[in-house]
Protein backbone atom coordinates (compact mmCIF):
# COMPACT_ATOMS: atom_id res chain seq x y z
CA UNK A 1 0.00 0.00 0.00
CA UNK A 2 1.18 3.55 -0.81
CA UNK A 3 0.31 6.53 1.37
CA UNK A 4 -0.19 9.50 -0.91
CA UNK A 5 -0.95 13.15 -0.37
CA UNK A 6 -4.00 14.33 1.66
CA UNK A 7 -4.30 10.82 3.15
CA UNK A 8 -5.09 9.22 -0.20
CA UNK A 9 -4.10 5.55 -0.29
CA UNK A 10 -2.99 3.66 -3.40
CA UNK A 11 -2.48 0.02 -4.26
CA UNK A 12 1.08 -1.04 -4.97
CA UNK A 13 1.35 -4.59 -6.31
CA UNK A 14 -0.31 -7.93 -5.83
CA UNK A 15 1.31 -11.14 -4.65
CA UNK A 16 1.00 -12.78 -8.07
CA UNK A 17 4.20 -11.27 -9.44
CA UNK A 18 2.29 -9.89 -12.44
CA UNK A 19 0.40 -6.92 -11.01
CA UNK A 20 2.50 -3.74 -11.08
CA UNK A 21 0.37 -0.65 -10.53
CA UNK A 22 3.44 1.45 -9.77
CA UNK A 23 4.93 0.42 -13.12
CA UNK A 24 1.67 1.38 -14.80
CA UNK A 25 1.77 4.74 -13.02
CA UNK A 26 5.44 5.33 -13.87
CA UNK A 27 4.78 4.34 -17.51
CA UNK A 28 7.76 1.99 -17.32
CA UNK A 29 5.95 -1.28 -18.09
CA UNK A 30 4.96 -2.62 -21.52
CA UNK A 31 3.66 -5.88 -22.92
CA UNK A 32 6.28 -7.67 -24.97
CA UNK A 33 5.56 -8.39 -28.62
CA UNK A 34 4.89 -12.04 -27.71
CA UNK A 35 2.51 -11.06 -24.92
CA UNK A 36 0.68 -8.64 -27.17
CA UNK A 37 0.27 -11.26 -29.89
CA UNK A 38 -1.15 -13.67 -27.31
CA UNK A 39 -3.66 -11.06 -26.11
CA UNK A 40 -4.63 -10.23 -29.68
CA UNK A 41 -5.11 -13.90 -30.54
CA UNK A 42 -7.24 -14.55 -27.44
CA UNK A 43 -9.46 -11.50 -27.92
CA UNK A 44 -10.07 -12.28 -31.57
CA UNK A 45 -10.99 -15.85 -30.63
CA UNK A 46 -13.46 -14.66 -27.98
CA UNK A 47 -14.87 -12.09 -30.39
CA UNK A 48 -15.61 -14.81 -32.96
CA UNK A 49 -17.30 -17.02 -30.36
CA UNK A 50 -19.54 -14.18 -29.19
CA UNK A 51 -20.32 -13.09 -32.74
CA UNK A 52 -21.54 -16.62 -33.53
CA UNK A 53 -24.27 -15.99 -30.96
CA UNK A 54 -25.30 -12.85 -32.92
CA UNK A 55 -23.98 -10.67 -30.09
CA UNK A 56 -21.24 -8.06 -30.01
CA UNK A 57 -18.12 -8.35 -27.85
CA UNK A 58 -16.59 -5.40 -25.98
CA UNK A 59 -13.54 -4.96 -23.74
CA UNK A 60 -13.84 -2.52 -20.83
CA UNK A 61 -10.69 -1.54 -18.90
CA UNK A 62 -11.34 0.60 -15.80
CA UNK A 63 -8.35 2.64 -14.75
CA UNK A 64 -6.09 2.20 -11.77
CA UNK A 65 -6.86 4.86 -9.19
CA UNK A 66 -3.30 6.19 -9.51
CA UNK A 67 -3.96 6.97 -13.20
CA UNK A 68 -6.98 9.14 -12.36
CA UNK A 69 -5.80 10.77 -9.11
CA UNK A 70 -2.16 11.36 -10.01
CA UNK A 71 -2.16 14.62 -8.03
CA UNK A 72 -2.42 12.64 -4.78
CA UNK A 73 0.21 10.04 -5.60
CA UNK A 74 3.35 10.12 -3.46
CA UNK A 75 6.13 12.24 -4.96
CA UNK A 76 8.48 9.32 -4.28
CA UNK A 77 7.18 7.72 -7.48
CA UNK A 78 8.45 9.41 -10.62
CA UNK A 79 6.78 9.25 -14.02
CA UNK A 80 8.67 8.58 -17.25
CA UNK A 81 8.12 11.87 -19.07
CA UNK A 82 9.63 10.57 -22.31
CA UNK A 83 6.36 8.82 -23.24
CA UNK A 84 2.73 9.92 -23.20
CA UNK A 85 1.43 6.34 -22.88
CA UNK A 86 1.27 3.79 -20.14
CA UNK A 87 1.09 0.05 -20.77
CA UNK A 88 -2.70 -0.04 -21.17
CA UNK A 89 -2.81 2.90 -23.54
CA UNK A 90 -0.11 1.31 -25.68
CA UNK A 91 -2.10 -1.95 -25.69
CA UNK A 92 -5.33 -0.24 -26.72
CA UNK A 93 -3.57 1.67 -29.51
CA UNK A 94 -2.26 -1.61 -30.91
CA UNK A 95 -5.63 -3.37 -30.58
CA UNK A 96 -7.41 -0.49 -32.30
CA UNK A 97 -4.91 -0.65 -35.13
CA UNK A 98 -4.67 -4.43 -35.55
CA UNK A 99 -8.12 -5.77 -34.59
CA UNK A 100 -11.83 -5.02 -34.72
CA UNK A 101 -12.20 -5.34 -30.93
CA UNK A 102 -14.30 -2.59 -29.37
CA UNK A 103 -12.21 -1.20 -26.49
CA UNK A 104 -13.57 1.11 -23.79
CA UNK A 105 -10.99 2.93 -21.65
CA UNK A 106 -12.79 5.65 -19.64
CA UNK A 107 -9.76 7.48 -18.23
CA UNK A 108 -10.50 10.90 -19.78
CA UNK A 109 -14.08 11.03 -18.50
CA UNK A 110 -13.14 9.75 -15.05
CA UNK A 111 -10.66 12.62 -14.78
CA UNK A 112 -12.88 15.25 -16.41
CA UNK A 113 -15.86 14.56 -14.15
CA UNK A 114 -14.11 14.26 -10.79
CA UNK A 115 -14.82 17.96 -10.25
CA UNK A 116 -18.51 16.97 -9.96
CA UNK A 117 -17.88 14.20 -7.43
CA UNK A 118 -15.04 11.82 -6.56
CA UNK A 119 -14.82 8.91 -8.99
CA UNK A 120 -12.68 6.68 -6.73
CA UNK A 121 -12.61 6.01 -3.00
CA UNK A 122 -9.90 7.72 -0.99
CA UNK A 123 -9.22 4.60 1.12
CA UNK A 124 -10.07 1.87 -1.38
CA UNK A 125 -8.59 0.62 -4.66
CA UNK A 126 -11.88 0.78 -6.57
CA UNK A 127 -13.95 3.35 -8.39
CA UNK A 128 -17.07 4.34 -6.48
CA UNK A 129 -20.69 4.41 -7.65
CA UNK A 130 -20.16 7.68 -9.51
CA UNK A 131 -17.10 6.25 -11.23
CA UNK A 132 -19.11 3.12 -12.05
CA UNK A 133 -21.80 5.33 -13.59
CA UNK A 134 -19.22 6.96 -15.84
CA UNK A 135 -17.95 3.50 -16.83
CA UNK A 136 -21.50 2.42 -17.67
CA UNK A 137 -22.19 5.58 -19.67
CA UNK A 138 -18.94 5.24 -21.61
CA UNK A 139 -19.93 1.65 -22.35
CA UNK A 140 -23.33 2.86 -23.60
CA UNK A 141 -21.61 5.49 -25.73
CA UNK A 142 -19.54 2.80 -27.41
CA UNK A 143 -22.33 0.23 -27.78
CA UNK A 144 -25.09 2.58 -28.87
CA UNK A 145 -23.11 5.44 -30.45
CA UNK A 146 -25.08 7.70 -28.11
CA UNK A 147 -23.57 10.53 -26.11
CA UNK A 148 -24.71 11.51 -22.63
CA UNK A 149 -24.87 14.53 -20.33
CA UNK A 150 -23.42 13.74 -16.91
CA UNK A 151 -25.45 16.65 -15.48
CA UNK A 152 -28.62 14.62 -16.06
CA UNK A 153 -27.57 12.61 -13.00
CA UNK A 154 -27.67 13.88 -9.45
CA UNK A 155 -25.15 12.89 -6.79
CA UNK A 156 -25.78 12.62 -3.06
CA UNK A 157 -23.56 11.26 -0.30
CA UNK A 158 -23.73 8.50 2.30
CA UNK A 159 -21.29 6.90 4.73
CA UNK A 160 -18.52 5.10 2.91
CA UNK A 161 -18.31 1.34 3.42
CA UNK A 162 -15.47 0.62 0.95
CA UNK A 163 -12.10 0.81 2.66
CA UNK A 164 -9.95 -2.12 1.56
CA UNK A 165 -6.67 -0.20 1.72
CA UNK A 166 -7.35 0.90 5.30
CA UNK A 167 -8.08 -2.70 6.23
CA UNK A 168 -4.82 -3.83 4.58
CA UNK A 169 -2.97 -1.27 6.67
CA UNK A 170 -5.01 -1.96 9.83
CA UNK A 171 -5.91 1.74 10.14
CA UNK A 172 -9.66 1.56 9.61
CA UNK A 173 -10.29 3.96 12.50
CA UNK A 174 -8.87 6.82 10.40
CA UNK A 175 -11.77 6.67 7.97
CA UNK A 176 -14.36 9.42 7.93
CA UNK A 177 -15.29 9.55 4.27
CA UNK A 178 -18.64 10.04 2.54
CA UNK A 179 -19.42 8.03 -0.58
CA UNK A 180 -21.19 9.54 -3.62
CA UNK A 181 -24.19 7.73 -5.04
CA UNK A 182 -26.42 8.50 -8.01
CA UNK A 183 -30.05 9.29 -7.21
CA UNK A 184 -31.47 8.15 -10.55
CA UNK A 185 -30.26 4.55 -10.25
CA UNK A 186 -30.73 3.80 -6.54
CA UNK A 187 -34.19 2.21 -6.77
CA UNK A 188 -33.32 -0.54 -9.26
CA UNK A 189 -33.60 -3.96 -7.62
CA UNK A 190 -31.63 -7.02 -8.70
CA UNK A 191 -31.46 -10.72 -7.88
CA UNK A 192 -28.07 -11.73 -6.55
CA UNK A 193 -26.38 -15.09 -6.03
CA UNK A 194 -22.77 -16.01 -5.38
CA UNK A 195 -21.78 -15.90 -9.03
CA UNK A 196 -24.44 -13.85 -10.86
CA UNK A 197 -26.32 -10.58 -10.39
CA UNK A 198 -29.36 -10.33 -12.67
CA UNK A 199 -31.37 -7.12 -13.09
CA UNK A 200 -34.60 -6.37 -14.95
CA UNK A 201 -35.68 -2.77 -15.55
CA UNK A 202 -38.67 -2.02 -17.78
CA UNK A 203 -37.84 1.69 -17.60
CA UNK A 204 -34.32 1.31 -19.01
CA UNK A 205 -33.19 3.38 -21.98
CA UNK A 206 -32.58 0.37 -24.22
CA UNK A 207 -34.59 -2.81 -24.59
CA UNK A 208 -31.52 -5.00 -24.77
CA UNK A 209 -29.83 -7.79 -22.83
CA UNK A 210 -26.22 -7.20 -21.83
CA UNK A 211 -23.86 -9.59 -20.04
CA UNK A 212 -20.95 -8.09 -18.11
CA UNK A 213 -18.21 -10.49 -17.04
CA UNK A 214 -15.80 -8.79 -14.71
CA UNK A 215 -13.71 -8.41 -11.58
CA UNK A 216 -14.52 -6.46 -8.41
CA UNK A 217 -14.93 -3.22 -10.39
CA UNK A 218 -18.14 -4.65 -11.83
CA UNK A 219 -20.04 -4.12 -8.56
CA UNK A 220 -20.15 -0.32 -8.82
CA UNK A 221 -21.70 -0.66 -12.29
CA UNK A 222 -24.64 -2.90 -11.41
CA UNK A 223 -27.41 -0.34 -10.97
CA UNK A 224 -26.12 2.27 -13.39
CA UNK A 225 -25.79 -0.31 -16.19
CA UNK A 226 -29.27 -1.56 -15.30
CA UNK A 227 -30.65 1.95 -15.74
CA UNK A 228 -29.43 1.82 -19.33
CA UNK A 229 -30.35 -1.74 -20.36
CA UNK A 230 -33.56 -3.64 -19.69
CA UNK A 231 -31.90 -6.94 -18.82
CA UNK A 232 -28.40 -7.08 -17.33
CA UNK A 233 -26.49 -10.18 -16.23
CA UNK A 234 -23.29 -9.51 -14.28
CA UNK A 235 -20.94 -12.41 -13.64
CA UNK A 236 -17.81 -12.56 -11.50
CA UNK A 237 -14.96 -13.82 -13.69
CA UNK A 238 -13.91 -16.85 -11.57
CA UNK A 239 -17.48 -18.18 -11.66
CA UNK A 240 -18.16 -17.60 -15.35
CA UNK A 241 -19.09 -20.65 -17.43
CA UNK A 242 -19.35 -20.64 -21.21
CA UNK A 243 -22.91 -21.99 -20.99
CA UNK A 244 -23.95 -18.69 -19.39
CA UNK A 245 -23.76 -17.18 -22.88
CA UNK A 246 -26.93 -19.07 -23.82
CA UNK A 247 -28.55 -19.56 -20.40
CA UNK A 248 -30.19 -16.12 -20.20
CA UNK A 249 -31.70 -15.92 -23.67
CA UNK A 250 -30.51 -13.90 -26.63
CA UNK A 251 -27.68 -11.54 -25.70
CA UNK A 252 -27.19 -8.25 -27.52
CA UNK A 253 -23.77 -7.58 -26.07
CA UNK A 254 -21.08 -9.32 -24.02
CA UNK A 255 -18.65 -7.12 -22.10
CA UNK A 256 -15.43 -8.36 -20.50
CA UNK A 257 -14.23 -5.96 -17.79
CA UNK A 258 -10.75 -6.05 -16.27
CA UNK A 259 -9.03 -3.27 -14.30
CA UNK A 260 -5.85 -2.10 -16.00
CA UNK A 261 -3.46 -3.41 -13.34
CA UNK A 262 -4.79 -6.91 -14.11
CA UNK A 263 -4.73 -6.77 -17.91
CA UNK A 264 -2.27 -9.70 -17.85
CA UNK A 265 -5.43 -11.78 -17.37
CA UNK A 266 -6.05 -11.26 -21.08
CA UNK A 267 -3.32 -13.87 -21.59
CA UNK A 268 -5.92 -16.51 -20.65
CA UNK A 269 -9.29 -14.89 -21.45
CA UNK A 270 -10.00 -17.44 -24.20
CA UNK A 271 -10.01 -20.23 -21.60
CA UNK A 272 -13.17 -18.79 -20.03
CA UNK A 273 -15.11 -18.90 -23.29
Amino acid sequence: MIVGKNDWLFFNSGTDGLTDEVGDYNKTTRFSDEEYKLIEKNLESVNKKVNKLKANFHLLIPNNKSSVYREYMSSLYKVDETTDQNKTEALIEKLNKDTNIDNIYPKEQLIANKNIAPTYYRYDTHWNLFGGLIGSLELMKALENKDYNINDYHVKYKKNTKEDLLIMNQTKSLSNELEPYVVEVEDIECDESEDVIECHNDNAQFDKTIMLIGDSFRIAMVKSLSSIYKHVIIVYVPYFKSEYLTKYGKLDGVVYEVVERNTYQLFTIDNFF
